[in-house]
C-alpha cells in the first residue's frame, strides 16, 4: 500500500469512516451494524477499530477504509483514494500534477469552473439573487450549495471556459454548451437566462445543472432544463443532495423525498438534513437502490396538486420492490414543501409525523372518492381496488405483510378477504407491468411454490429465508456457548458472589430453551442447532466474543434474535399454509381451503405481535 495511503489510515479510524455512511452501535471495544451490502435484520456486521477493518458474519464480506468506500461508493482504488485523501485532508499531489487526468477528471473541472463562472454573475444579478431570497432562502444556503446564474447571452460561458483552456470537445461532451444545427461547427451557451442549481454527486463533485428560467418563459425554452446525458450525468442515478443527506439519512435512518431543488434547499435549510430529490425524472429503480444503501425507511412527500396518485404509484410500487418500508406525508392544498416550510415550517415537521404506509394511504384515497358510501359503490371500489391498490400490495417482499394488508383492505372494504388473495396472485407488480399491458400474469413472489407437487415439511431446503434462520441460530448458539464458558472462567469478584455465574447460566439456559421450543415444528434446524454446538464451539465463540463481549445490551441481543427466529419460522409457516390453500383451492376442497385461510390469519396476528414486540425493544 502506498504511503499516501498510510497516512489516510493513520488519521481516519475505520469508525469513523464507516459511521459516516450506516448507523454502528458499541459492541465492547468493537462495533457492530447491519451490513450494507446484503440485507439482514440483526446486525453481522462487525467493525474493529483495533484491526482498522471490518467484516460481516452474514456474506463475510471484509477489508479496511479503502476496499469499504470501494464498494459502498462503487469506485476504483484511485477514486476511494482521492475521497478519503480529501476527508483527511491530505493532499494528492502526485495526482493532482498528472498532465494525463483523464476524460472524466476535465470534464469535473469545467463544471466546476463553470459553476464558479455562474456563482459569480449570480452576485451581479439582483432580480434573480432576490428570485432565491424571496423563496426564503439564505444567504448561507445560497453560497452552501453554490447557486449560480447563466447570463442571457449566446457565448458567454463558453468564451469563459475557452480562456481556461477547456476544448469545445470538453465542453460540448460535458454538456456546458451545444451546437445551432446537426453538423455544425457552430455551438453556444446550454443555459442562458437561468439561475443555475449545481448538482453534486456522492463525492461532492459536480456533474451537471438544473437552470430554472428568469422571467416568462418561451416558447420552446422549459421552466427548468437539465444537463444532458454525460460521461459524468446520469439523470436515472444521480440524486440532488445526497453529498449532503447522506449523515442525515444516517443519523435519523430515513430518507425523505421531495420534487424539486427548491423543495430540498428549504428542507435542509429547516433543519430536515435527511432530504433527497430527483434530477430532472421522477423516482427510477436505480435512484431507489441507491437510497436502500443508506436506509430501509423512504418517505416522500406528495403534493395534493401533483398529477395525483395513478401517476405517482409505479415509483411507490418500485420503492416497495426493492424492499423499501414506503411511508406518504400529504401537505396541504395548494402547498409544496418550499412554499409550506416559508409559511410555517411546523406544519411542515408535522406532515412528516402524519404519515402513513403507502397501502394505507392509497386505500385511503380510494375510499374518500366515495364519501363514506362504502357499501353502496363496493364494484367501483373494488375495481380501484384491483388496478391501484393490488399492485402496490404485490410489490412488498414479505409475504406476512401483504397477508397484513389483504386483511387491512377487506376490513375496510368489506371485500372477502378470499377474494382479495385470489386477484392478488394474479396481480403483477407495477415494475413488472409492460406500458399498458393487462395485471394478469401470476405474481412470481406470491406464487412461485405452484409448480411445487406438494408442500415441503419444515426447512428442508437451504433457501435464503433457511439461510438467514441458520445463521440466526448460529448467532444464538455462539452465545449459548459463550455464556457456559463463562461459568468456568476465572474471576476477580468476591468469590463468594455467584451473581455473574448464576446470569451467565440463566442466560444459556434461556438460550437452549426458547431455541427448541421455537424450532419444535423444524427438526431440521434444531438438529443443525445441536451440531453447531458440538462441531466447532471454539470457532464459535471466538465469533460470538468479537460481536458482543463487553456488550451492556447483550440480553436485549438475545430477544431481538429470539424473535427474529420465530419471526422467520412462522413466515415459513405461512408460506407452507399458503402452498396448501392453493393446492385445496385448485382441487376444490373449499372447507380445507377456509381452514388453511383462518392459519394463515392466525400466523400474521403472530407476526404483527412479534414485530410490535421488537419495535417496543428499539
Amino acid at each position: 500500500m502506498s504511503s499516501t495511503a498510510e497516512r489516510i489510515k493513520e488519521k481516519l479510524s475505520v469508525a469513523d469512516v464507516l459511521g459516516s455512511y450506516i448507523k454502528l452501535e458499541k459492541s465492547g471495544a468493537n462495533y457492530k451494524a447491519r451490513c450494507p451490502f446484503h440485507n439482514e435484520k440483526t446486525p453481522s456486521f462487525m467493525i474493529s477499530p483495533a484491526r482498522n477493518s471490518y467484516y460481516c458474519f452474514g456474506c463475510q464480506a471484509s477489508g479496511d477504509i479503502f476496499t469499504f468506500v470501494q464498494e459502498f461508493e462503487k469506485l476504483d482504488f484511485v477514486g476511494a483514494l482521492k475521497l478519503l485523501a480529501d476527508k483527511a485532508g491530505i493532499p494528492l499531489d502526485d495526482f493532482q500534477n498528472n498532465k494525463d487526468k483523464g476524460k472524466e477528471n476535465r470534464l469535473r473541472e469545467a463544471t466546476d469552473e463553470a459553476s464558479k463562472i455562474y456563482e459569480n454573475e449570480l452576485q451581479k444579478n439582483k432580480p434573480s439573487y432576490d428570485y432565491l431570497t424571496g423563496r426564503g432562502l439564505t444567504k448561507e444556503t445560497i453560497i452552501e450549495w453554490r447557486i449560480g446564474f447563466a447570463p442571457d447571452e449566446w457565448r458567454f460561458a463558453q468564451d469563459k471556459l475557452l480562456q481556461k483552456r477547456f476544448s469545445i470537445p470538453e465542453l460540448l461532451e460535458a454538456g456546458l454548451v451545444k451546437k445551432k444545427d446537426e453538423g455544425s461547427n457552430d455551438t453556444y451557451d446550454r443555459f442562458r437566462n437561468r439561475i443555475m442549481f449545481p448538482i453534486f454527486d456522492g463525492m461532492n463533485h459536480i456533474v451537471g445543472f438544473s437552470g430554472r428560467i428568469m422571467g416568462p418563459e418561451k416558447e420552446g425554452s422549459p421552466k427548468y432544463l437539465n444537463s444532458p446525458e454525460t460521461p459524468l450525468f446520469n439523470k436515472s442515478e444521480v440524486m440532488y443532495g445526497l453529498h449532503k443527506a447522506k449523515e442525515g439519512i444516517r443519523k435519523w435512518g430515513y430518507a425523505i423525498v421531495v420534487e424539486g431543488q427548491m423543495d430540498l434547499l428549504m428542507s435542509h435549510q429547516a433543519g430536515f438534513g435527511n432530504t433527497l430529490a430527483t434530477s430532472g425524472t421522477s423516482l427510477t429503480k436505480d435512484h431507489l437502490t441507491k437510497i436502500k444503501r443508506y436506509t430501509d425507511k423512504l418517505m416522500i412527500v406528495y403534493d395534493a396538486d401533483s398529477a395525483g396518485v395513478r401517476a405517482s404509484v409505479r415509483a411507490w410500487s418500485m420503492s416497495l420492490s426493492v424492499g423499501l418500508d414506503v411511508k406518504i406525508a400529504i401537505l396541504p392544498k395548494g402547498e409544496d414543501p418550499a412554499s409550506l416550510i416559508l409559511k410555517d415550517a411546523d406544519a411542515f415537521k408535522l406532515a412528516l409525523k402524519n404519515t402513513k404506509h403507502v397501502v394505507e394511504f392509497v386505500l385511503e384515497q380510494i375510499l374518500s372518492r366515495y364519501h363514506g358510501e362504502i357499501r353502496a359503490n363496493s364494484r367501483e371500489i373494488g375495481k380501484a381496488v384491483n388496478a391501484e391498490l393490488l399492485p402496490l400490495v404485490a410489490s412488498i417482499e414479505s409475504s406476512i405483510d401483504r397477508a397484513h394488508f389483504v386483511s387491512l383492505i377487506s376490513n375496510r372494504t368489506f371485500i372477502p378477504q378470499e377474494s382479495i388473495q385470489e386477484d392478488l396472485t394474479k396481480t403483477k407488480p407495477l415494475d413488472m407491468q409492460s406500458a399498458g399491458g393487462n395485471i394478469s400474469a401470476p405474481n412470481p413472489s406470491i406464487s412461485a411454490v405452484k409448480s411445487v407437487s406438494a408442500p415441503t415439511s419444515g426447512l428442508t431446503e437451504v433457501s435464503q429465508s433457511d439461510k438467514v434462520v441458520l445463521e440466526t441460530v448460529k448467532r444464538l448458539s455462539g452465545i449459548a456457548l459463550m455464556s457456559a464458558e463463562q461459568l468456568n472462567t476465572p474471576t476477580d469478584a468476591d468469590p463468594t458472589s455467584t451473581s455473574i455465574s448464576d446470569l451467565s447460566q440463566q442466560r444459556a439456559m434461556r438460550v437452549k430453551t426458547e431455541v427448541h421450543r421455537i424450532l419444535h415444528d423444524a427438526p431440521h434446524i434444531e438438529k443443525e442447532f445441536e451440531q453447531v454446538l458440538i462441531d466447532a464451539p471454539n470457532k464459535l465463540i471466538f465469533e460470538t466474543e468479537l460481536l458482543y463481549k463487553g456488550s451492556t445490551t447483550l440480553d436485549k441481543e438475545i430477544e431481538v434474535l429470539l424473535m427474529s427466529l420465530e419471526e422467520a419460522i412462522v413466515k415459513k409457516k405461512f408460506s407452507d399454509y399458503m402452498h396448501e390453500m392453493q393446492v385445496a383451492e385448485k382441487s376444490g376442497d373449499k372447507t380445507r381451503a377456509v381452514e388453511l385461510l383462518q392459519k394463515c390469519q392466525e400466523l400474521s396476528q403472530a407476526m404483527s405481535a412479534l414485530q410490535h414486540k421488537r419495535m417496543d425493544l428499539g
